[in-house]
């Protein structure tokens, strides 16, 4: 492996990447890892061409690999960072720090060749088929675009077959690639949206909020979908959501995050069995229904999620939290593994 260049931010010093990740504890191959990425916005002028008077920490400092076949779920309050997150895997944005690795390559220093190799690895489902889908165009020319693109040599006939395969791969028919966007429904346009994200076989999708805008019984069918073509391909997911019942139904990992971190990482199914974080504890109280066996109170949180410009000090959500001490004000807490699969930022449990 080439050895990673360090990068530096607007207000801080440099930070060299770690030597790349192959495989995970699981043993499944990682495609994508972040090393301490960080994703800062300049914002104001301290005087005619001056320097920016603040930033954004829209994603300050994270850690995480996604690999073959997983599916992370990131949740959080709007405003946290999840969708700036996304676009910096999607490399819509480029880190301000650190390193986010694909294959061991860092995505910055991509040739454009290579470039072109990510995109078509890396591809997305946004939260609104409406917005995502051309109108003026039909259900053939929106998922067979990509293929046009990118396999050149793939005659007129080839693409219309291939859309065809894919159609009838998200449960749509073959008639239904003569038609428009605005003759489907909500859960259809989603179909479409998935179809098209398929057609260069990526390695990881994108899922932003990709069934928030759909009907509760149109949800679960789409989320079933998710789940089948995943095991077919061993595609790997990370979807960003506010629902955690949505996350817990198809992850196997969850990030909460806070302010650009991450509160808390851990395996699925440790995460909803005992929430560690007030955080998250908080999130799971309002989000999830009440189990008659496993009755929990009520978390409600106070104030309002502080600046990304002028985070508070130490922790940065002492301000809300009910368990807050001393040191909560004047360290910032680690992500730190408490127990195997389950990493938590809370001096709760130091």
């Amino acid at each position: 492996m080439t050895a990673m260049k360090s990068s530096s931010t607007p207000g801080g010093g440099a930070a060299v990447a770690m030597p790349p990740q192959t495989t995970s504890m699981s043993g499944r191959k990682v495609l994508l890892e972040a090393q301490n990425l960080k994703k800062h916005f300049a914002v104001g002028r301290a005087g005619f061409l001056g320097k920016p008077a603040g930033h954004v920490r829209a994603v300050d400092g994270v850690d995480f690999t996604i690999s073959a076949g997983q599916t992370i779920a990131l949740a959080g309050e709007s405003g946290c960072g999840k969708t700036t997150l996304g676009n910096v895997l999607l490399r819509l944005e480029l880190p301000t720090e650190g390193a986010l690795l694909w294959e061991g390559k860092d995505i910055v220093t991509l040739t454009k060749e290579e470039r072109q190799g990510y995109r078509r690895s890396v591809q997305a489902v946004f939260q609104d088929p409406w917005s995502s889908l051309d109108g003026r165009m039909k259900v053939q020319d929106l998922v067979g675009e990509p293929l046009v693109i990118n396999e050149k040599q793939m005659s007129r006939a080839q693409v219309l077959e291939r859309v065809a395969e894919l159609m009838d791969q998200v449960g749509l028919q073959e008639v239904h690639m003569e038609r428009f966007p605005h003759e489907f429904s909500g859960g259809q346009r989603q179909r479409i949206a998935v179809a098209r994200a398929l057609s260069l076989n990526p390695k990881v999708i994108i899922l932003d909020e990709p069934v928030s805008a759909l009907d509760v019984s149109i949800r679960a069918q789409v989320m079933n979908l998710l789940k089948e073509l995943q095991e077919k391909y061993n595609m790997a997911y990370f979807m960003i959501s506010h629902n955690l019942a949505t996350a817990r139904f198809i992850s196997d990992t969850v990030a909460i995050m806070y302010l650009g971190r991450f509160a808390e990482y851990a395996e699925s199914e440790l995460f909803f069995k005992k929430p560690l974080h007030p955080y998250s504890q908080a999130l799971v109280s309002a989000s999830l229904p009440v189990e008659f066996e496993n009755r929990r109170q009520r978390i409600v949180l106070q104030g309002e999620v502080p600046s990304p410009i002028n985070p508070p000090s130490g922790c940065r959500f002492r301000t809300r939290c009910p368990q807050v001490m001393d040191i909560c004000s004047e360290i910032q807490p680690e992500l730190m593994e408490v127990a195997r699969g389950h990493r938590v930022a809370c001096h709760l449990y130091k």
